[in-house]
């Protein structure tokens, strides 16, 4: 029966980890939807030869976008192996239509899988309607709302953050894809566990991450719908005993543990942040996040060897701002070799700078005091050549109209 108050205590990550107890829910979860998997936990530092069904997978993934002819068509092979090997990629809260993937999966040839999945169609669609019906539910809206203040809900930013980093996903799918001509066979295992911690994070539409499916099994209780209750009472049980989010193959029903949050308040709303360590730290995958904003772990690890020249070849203007935060604007001004072309006596007005970032034109940097005694560099038009203009091209008023801040004691 679902307990909205441990549901709650679930939410605060980590917690508990039991593995037993999810193994034990997990097997419950597939009697359920009446398929066999063998349960494993990936583990901390895992590799991918240490999971040879995991690799199997991964690299029938790989193989499917060497042959893309886009990063974009490669996510579309991705999603298509994996909803095969997912046992109910349009149903994921109904056992009819694991089943039907499971079938399909076993089909000898395309006509036959397609017919294994058409003969289950209807079924499946009525069993997606029983779980939306749950979720609409106001013991399920209750739990949504528990969540969205939780642990469990900055581990899904993260992940959706991990989802979001379009042009590195795409470079990680062409990693992978060059993994597998590569004579270096250390280069092509590194690329290729790049490239399953990818598949693993992505965040698929039907969605496996058990704080939300928890959500339906409260839905399920309250309007008592017993096809749904069968599948998501073990859903529920992995979430309590420590489980985040699961990872489907053909064989196997990988699950990966809850991870450490740390997060920050800004404006009364949490965001991910640490300065020293990951921000979501899952076994699959640490995530480093700089006040909000997903940066590579050398970023914060070694942040020391991190240079202006690279932070500056970063495409997102957000992950470049947090670059420079990370190593300090000053270090930023010298390693773009900025030199001094205005200084005005009072810090809050500011120094006037003019450097060449790698790969773009010149451009003007004023750095300034704020009331708050943090100093910031603001990018300014490379035309200005006095601070104070400068401070006036800020604010978007002409040099005329601008009027010096008053400072009072």
């Amino acid at each position: 029966m679902f307990d909205i108050e441990k549901y709650k205590a679930a939410c605060v990550f980590p917690g508990e980890i039991d593995d037993s107890a999810v193994k034990i829910a997990l097997a419950g979860y597939c009697a359920a939807l009446k398929i066999e998997r063998e349960i494993v936990r990936i583990e901390r530092g895992w590799k991918l030869s240490d999971y040879p069904d995991l690799q199997r997978t991964i690299v029938e993934i790989a193989r499917a976008a060497r042959d893309a002819r886009d990063a974009r068509d490669a996510l579309a092979a991705s999603d298509a192996r994996a909803a095969r090997a997912a046992l109910a990629a349009r149903a994921a809260r109904a056992a009819l239509a694991a089943r039907a993937a499971s079938d399909a999966l076993a089909a000898r040839d395309a006509r036959d899988a397609r017919d294994a999945l058409a003969a289950r169609a209807a079924l499946a669609a009525r069993a997606a309607r029983d779980a939306r019906a749950a979720l609409a539910a106001r013991d399920a809206s209750d739990a949504l709302a528990a969540r969205d203040a939780s642990d469990a809900s900055a581990a899904r930013d993260a992940r959706a953050a991990r989802d979001a980093r379009d042009a590195r996903d795409a470079r990680d799918a062409l990693a992978a894809r060059d993994a597998l001509a590569a004579s270096d066979a250390r280069d092509a295992s590194a690329a290729l566990h790049r490239f399953a911690k990818w598949c693993i994070a992505r965040q698929y539409w039907w969605d496996w991450d058990l704080s939300l499916i928890s959500e339906i099994n409260a839905g399920a209780h309250q309007i008592k719908e017993n096809r749904v209750i069968a599948w998501s009472d073990p859903i529920y049980d992995a979430f309590l005993s420590g489980a985040s989010f699961l990872f489907w193959t053909d064989k196997t029903l990988y699950w990966v543990a809850k991870p450490d949050i740390k997060t920050e308040i800004v404006n009364g709303s949490r965001r991910l942040h640490c300065e020293d360590g990951p921000a979501a730290d899952f076994d699959s995958e640490p995530l480093y996040f700089w006040h909000g904003n997903l940066v590579p772990k050398h970023w914060i690890e070694a942040k020391n060897d991190l240079t202006a020249d690279e932070i500056f070849k970063e495409d997102n203007a957000e992950i470049r701002r947090a670059g420079c935060e990370i190593i300090g604007w000053d270090r930023v001004l010298s390693g773009i070799d900025a030199k001094i072309v205005d200084t005005d006596g009072d810090p809050m007005i500011g120094t006037l700078y003019r450097g060449q970032i790698p790969g773009a034109v010149e451009c003007g940097f004023l750095k300034v005091l704020c009331g708050t005694g943090r100093e910031f560099v603001i990018p300014v038009s490379p035309e200005i050549n006095t601070a104070i203009k400068a401070q006036a091209w800020v604010q978007n008023v002409s040099f005329e109209k601008w009027m010096r801040p008053e400072v009072r004691g």
